[in-house]
């Protein structure tokens, strides 16, 4: 056989260069000329069987007994080889010809995939012949009898180990010949199917059969990479090679130093463990990689390859092998994606856990494992040499520039800033990507057959918070807020605050990002702000407020579920919430906060302790959050100072004067609602002396009124309401300027 064909060729080119010489077009005449070199050594077996044959009358009962003569013939066999045969010749001359028409083939730049396989694999002489003399069977079927017949048994129909070294006509000691054999020998993998003959201790080492692969089958005969495997959670992604970009972040530096030592030293690790939140980017690392070596990507996705595994009679060993030859063929870099899901104990998983880790151990292909865990050393006794690297969130300038890379394709609303959006969500560069595509789905669906539509700044605000997961309803509440700035009625000086609160966020992308801010603070990079004032002067309106103009959600914290009799639970669900605030970047709000940041008391006993443990905890939270906490409270003099000296923004709401409370009545009454012309807000504003709260129970109580009898809002409707409300505070208040209203009270009542 040829030995090493590709490896050998480059030793013929004084022959190339002189003698003319046709090279390989395609597969095919190379396929022939191997099948006319295995019929040589087919006849050489022929002929020397007949030599040894002395009674053809036994020839019926052949593969069925066997005769003294056959036995003496057997012991004699061994020194065959030794004697020159008349066709010795003519093979060694069909093998010099193939090797110069091989030479001839690569100068021409005609690819034959298949030699190109093999030398990938460093086959071995036998290991080639044994390809060649199983393929021959799927190209003729004359080979099948040919093969039982030379095997002296008619069920035999596929070649045998010990019939390719018979064929070869050479020696191989029986410790080389089964570590080429191995059932786990890459070789042995890539090419043949193991049958339950393998593994059958009955069945002699060199009576395996060798069944080609189906898959390898096409390979071979078409002399073309087969269509890429979509089945069982494998898939092959062709990526578009790129040039080496001048720049490189530290992940993918150190990911183009791994791959330039593991060219240069085979023992170097060629497996990258990637760690990081779903979205972080891990799968785009794996493409950068592959485009700027040119490479094919084979994806495993480990949930469906389970699944695979739980519904098929495919065995463990089996699955992982189809993943290792899909890359093998296409000299391609395996991405094993999902990895947390083998940390499991479950017995399946687990020997996927360590087929998988025996596997990295002998392969030299480039392996990528991405997982949202760390590698922990107690999932191996022998602890694995890879490169682990834990991908981080970008900071905000390099969200900024991962938004304003991804923004390219898609056409955005004018009023839409994406330096805002890159401060507000904390998004890894996949979350970034599926946002923009989602918010596009949802613009096409909401108005379909419109073209050139553009994505609206609520739509991309709910696209980000979808790729984010949180459980913060647990132990707290969402508010809806749907108050803007005409409806918040304070003093400018307030509104001031609460302006210069939102820019605040809106704006530290360029203070924290581009004018490097960020790097000189590692705490307190949030916003935290105190509303004080009498109930009902808009503390929980101006949180809404703020909310609604940064398109953020807002939270409003439930004591009882953060609140502990047990030590060490309140600490706990103080770390929950806001742990879980960080995956959404939701605003906190802290209602009634002096039950929460009240001033820490002299330590009396071991209740005072935790206590102010407790609320020096809660205080450390708030620092370390960059998101916004707000706090409201009624008696500013109960917070702790140490709490007022880091709130970066303190709003005193007044109790409203009339014509503060004028303003209040006008907008709690401007909408859509009938009102009658009778209505005096300056009147409402002067005489009742009550907060923004009072009014606004009082304007829904007078619509419900007016509603009742079909008619407009007017003002009998808002004095009866306001009496009610009054009543239920129990402030006493004299009616005399209203009596007017105040006498149709039973047809009000009547008129319901």
């Amino acid at each position: 056989m040829l030995k090493n064909s590709v490896d050998r060729i480059h030793s013929s080119h004084d022959d190339l260069l002189h003698h003319s010489v046709n090279a390989y077009q395609h597969i095919g005449e190379y396929i022939a000329d191997q099948l006319q070199r295995i019929d040589l050594y087919i006849q050489k077996q022929l002929d020397l069987f007949q030599a040894r044959q002395q009674d053809p009358a036994m020839d019926q009962w052949k593969g069925l007994i066997i005769t003294e003569e056959e036995v003496q013939q057997l012991m004699a066999s061994g020194n065959q080889n030794a004697f020159i045969h008349p066709l010795d010749e003519p093979i060694q001359e069909l093998e010099q010809a193939m090797e110069k028409r091989l030479l001839a083939s690569e100068h021409q730049h005609i690819q034959l995939p298949v030699l190109s396989l093999l030398r990938r694999m460093e086959a071995d002489d036998v290991q080639e012949a044994a390809l060649w003399i199983s393929l021959a069977m799927e190209v003729d079927r004359k080979y099948e009898k040919l093969y039982a017949y030379l095997q002296d048994d008619v069920t035999c129909k596929y070649p045998t180990i010990g019939l390719v070294v018979q064929l070869m006509g050479g020696f191989v000691s029986a410790s080389r010949l089964r570590q080429l054999f191995d059932p786990h020998h890459p070789f042995v993998e890539m090419m043949f199917a193991i049958g339950k003959e393998w593994s059958d201790a009955s069945v002699p080492f060199l009576a395996r059969p060798l069944r080609m692969d189906e898959r390898m089958i096409d390979y071979c005969l078409s002399g073309e990479v087969p269509v890429s495997l979509e089945r069982n959670g494998i898939s092959v992604e062709f990526y578009e090679q790129i040039n080496q970009p001048d720049t490189m972040d530290d992940v993918q530096q150190q990911i183009h130093h791994m791959a330039l030592a593991a060219y240069k030293d085979e023992t170097f690790p060629r497996q990258l463990y990637l760690e990081g939140e779903a979205g972080s980017g891990k799968r785009e690392r794996v493409r950068q990689f592959c485009s700027q070596l040119g490479k094919t990507c084979v994806h495993v996705n480990l949930p469906r390859l389970v699944q695979t595994l739980l519904k098929s009679e495919e065995s463990v060993e089996e699955i992982w092998s189809l993943c290792f030859r899909e890359a093998r063929l296409h000299s391609a870099v395996l991405c094993i994606e999902r990895l947390e899901l083998l940390f499991e104990d479950q017995p399946y998983r687990k020997q996927l856990r360590e087929e998988l880790l025996f596997r990295l151990k002998q392969e030299k292909t480039f392996v990528f494992l991405l997982s949202t865990e760390s590698w922990k050393s107690t999932y191996a006794l022998d602890p694995p040499q890879w490169l682990q690297i834990k991908l981080r969130l970008p900071n905000e300038t390099e969200r900024l520039e991962i938004w304003e890379s991804a923004i390219i394709p898609y056409r955005l609303s004018s009023t839409l800033s994406i330096g805002t959006m890159a401060s507000q969500f904390k998004l890894y560069p996949g979350q970034i990507r599926a946002a923009l595509k989602k918010a596009e789905q949802s613009m096409t669906w909401q108005y379909p057959g419109e073209e050139q539509l553009e994505i609206s700044s609520s739509m991309l605000v709910e696209a980000c918070y979808a790729q984010v997961s949180h459980r913060l309803n647990e132990k707290a509440v969402r508010l809806h807020p749907n108050y803007t700035w005409e409806d918040l009625i304070l003093p400018d000086h307030q509104k001031d605050q609460i302006y210069q609160a939102t820019i605040h966020m809106k704006y530290r992308h360029i203070v924290y990002g581009q004018w490097g801010f960020g790097d000189k603070l590692s705490y307190g990079k949030g916003i935290s702000i105190l509303c004080a004032g009498p109930p009902g002067t808009g503390k929980t309106m101006s949180a809404e407020v703020i909310a609604n103009e940064l398109d953020l959600q807002i939270y409003k914290i439930d004591v009882s579920q953060m609140m502990s009799k047990y030590i060490g639970e309140t600490e706990k669900n103080i770390h929950t919430i806001f742990e879980e605030a960080k995956r959404s970047q939701a605003i906190l709000f802290f209602d009634e906060a002096d039950t929460l940041f009240g001033k820490r008391t002299d330590v009396k006993d071991s209740h005072d302790r935790y206590a102010n443990v407790e609320t020096a905890y809660l205080l450390q939270k708030m620092e370390e959050y960059e998101g916004i906490t707000i706090l409201s409270t009624n008696l500013l003099q109960n917070i702790d100072e140490a709490f007022m000296r880091r709130i970066q923004y303190v709003v005193k709401f007044p109790f409203p004067d009339a014509a503060y409370r004028a303003q209040i009545w006008e907008s709690m009454l401007r909408g859509k609602a009938p009102l009658h012309e009778d209505i005096d807000v300056d009147l409402l504003g002067e005489k009742f002396e009550i907060a923004g709260g009072n009014i606004k129970n009082i304007v829904l109580g007078a619509a419900f009124l007016a509603a009742a009898t079909s008619s407009a809002i007017s003002m009998k409707h808002l004095v009866q309401s306001a009496r009610n409300e009054l009543t239920k505070t129990g402030k006493i208040f004299s009616f005399d300027d209203f009596k007017e209203y105040l006498e149709e009270r039973t047809a009000i009542r009547e008129g319901g």
